[in-house]
């Protein structure tokens, strides 16, 4: 694993008295644990507002777009807490964040498109704007 050594670390130290956390043998890193501590809870976060927009499914063009934005918080912990572990795989793992980048800011402007009130209401605003750089983009 990738390991750090931090010799000011908390007093509590592994059975054999290493500044690692130690599980059934194999050496885990304080950053690792806090990694997988944080990635737990955003996991568990994620599952908590998922199943409440499940529970309450009235609006499914808004919700459906809702449980794709919250299901990019846990790929992007996982992604951050594998490579921590594994640095020589970021390749791989960061792979799922830049798939599933897209599709999350695809349901953010989807969002943002049904609060302006669907595509029908939404164009005749966007076409009223002149298109070009405002003077406000060049500073």
């Amino acid at each position: 694993g990738f390991l750090v050594y931090f010799p000011t670390a908390c007093a509590w130290n592994g059975a054999n008295g290493s500044p690692y956390l130690s599980f059934d043998g194999s050496v885990v890193s304080w950053i690792e644990a806090i990694t997988l501590l944080c990635g737990i809870a955003s996991i568990a976060g994620s599952a908590f507002l998922i199943i409440e927009h499940l529970i309450c499914y009235r609006w499914p063009e808004m919700q459906k777009q809702y449980v794709r934005i919250i299901l990019f918080v846990p790929m992007v912990a996982l992604s951050a807490g594998f490579t921590i572990m594994w640095p020589y795989n970021y390749d791989f793992f960061e792979l799922f964040v830049a798939f599933w980048e897209p599709v999350a800011f695809f349901s953010f402007l989807g969002v943002v498109l049904e609060y302006l009130g669907g595509e029908a209401k939404a164009a005749p605003l966007l076409e009223a704007h002149p298109k070009g750089l405002h003077w406000s983009c060049l500073c």
